[in-house]
């Protein structure tokens, strides 16, 4: 069996999907642990077990007596279970102590797949805390039998005396790949309008308080948002005062294909104040070019260079005005020449890649084990 670990409640969670899908198509035995951090929704999932303690996302500190009963939750299962399974997929470092303390004492395999850096995809303000944080985050990652990284560029984030034999790479592809219907765009579309959608976490550093009061100030772009986070207010608060601003709330991914699908330009910014940013990997990068839709991102992130070098959306500046030129000069033919390209790219380059590290890399390697 594999046991799968992550620390969110798994609805959706795109990446953990992917892998759920693979081993249900190679009938492997899995079972999934999640952290439910909502006291008004109980997932639903036969598949997984859920540590049920409310809390949010992006707290640091004040989330840090939370992150230790998690972390006892999870070392209390593996140990409890500890037959039934050979190996440990951990998804970030969150997950990673219980797993390496199961490897080191009975002798379990651990992939350790990095979904994001800890210590430069969080404000950690004590530079003595943020030290210890980083050392004990490489240490777990040299101990890890088989390195999962989103993108080539992120080797640099890895211990230099890493080996590298054991990372790889597999990108955040859409799994579920199915054509959307694009040939209209959402209802309240006009000739002379633009729709933008953004679906993901409602963060800071992604430029959504820039991006919704610039579409605040230009009722030719219609901005629907949709998911979860700690800026879900503000949003809530835009979308009730202005028409052009709508918000669905989280949905599905299939919910968010579609939205992404029928809008004409998609909005995924990763402001460089986050270092992890400047690596990003994004599922929406590769969404955009699947559905061939033009990309509304910042420079200075490997994204950003990305889409610039193949021509496949925007890359402006950080910052409120950036977007309101950006706004000011969108046009419906370089909409649609960037959108072209984006699907190109998206064909030639990127549709066959998480399949064939799957299906080799990835079960070359459980294959060994089960």
């Amino acid at each position: 069996m594999i046991i799968l670990l992550r620390s969110d409640d798994l609805n959706p969670d795109p990446r953990v999907e992917k892998y759920v899908n693979f081993y249900k198509e190679k009938a492997l035995e899995y079972l999934l642990i999640g952290w439910n951090r909502s006291e008004d929704i109980k997932p639903q999932r036969e598949d997984a077990l859920f540590f049920e303690k409310k809390a949010g996302y992006g707290k640091g500190a004040r989330n840090i007596v939370n992150l230790i009963l998690w972390n006892w939750y999870l070392l209390k299962i593996l140990l409890k279970r500890r037959e039934d399974y050979q190996l440990i997929h951990a998804c970030d470092f969150d997950t990673m102590l219980p797993t390496v303390f199961m490897k080191l004492f009975w002798g379990k395999k651990v992939v350790f797949d990095v979904f994001d850096w800890y210590t430069d995809s969080r404000q950690i303000g004590n530079k003595i805390v943020k030290k210890v944080l980083k050392t004990v985050e490489q240490w777990v990652t040299k101990k890890s039998d088989f390195i999962i990284i989103c993108e080539e560029e992120r080797i640099v984030q890895l211990p230099k005396d890493v080996d590298v034999n054991k990372v790889h790479v597999h990108r955040n592809l859409p799994d579920n790949m199915i054509e959307v219907d694009k040939s209209a765009n959402m209802d309240e579309k006009k000739r002379d309008s633009y729709v933008l959608s953004y679906v993901g976490v409602f963060d800071s550093g992604r430029g959504l308080k820039e991006l919704l009061e610039a579409v605040s100030h230009n009722k030719q772009v219609v901005l629907h948002m949709a998911g979860f986070g700690r800026l879900t207010n503000i949003v809530q608060n835009y979308a009730a005062k202005y028409d052009n601003i709508k918000y669905h709330g989280a949905v599905k991914h299939d919910q968010a294909m579609a939205l992404m699908g029928s809008s004409d330009i998609i909005v995924g910014m990763y402001y460089t104040i986050n270092r992890n940013h400047i690596l990003a990997a994004p599922n929406k990068y590769y969404e955009a070019l699947f559905l061939g839709k033009p990309l509304l991102t910042n420079v200075g992130t490997i994204v950003g260079d990305r889409t610039l070098k193949y021509q496949t959306g925007y890359a402006i500046e950080e910052g409120k005005e950036a977007i309101l030129k950006f706004m000011a000069d969108i046009t419906e033919d370089k909409n649609r020449i960037l959108g072209r390209n984006a699907k190109d790219l998206f064909e030639k380059k990127f549709r066959n890649s998480s399949a064939d590290f799957l299906n080799n890399e990835y079960l070359l390697f459980v294959h060994s084990l089960l």
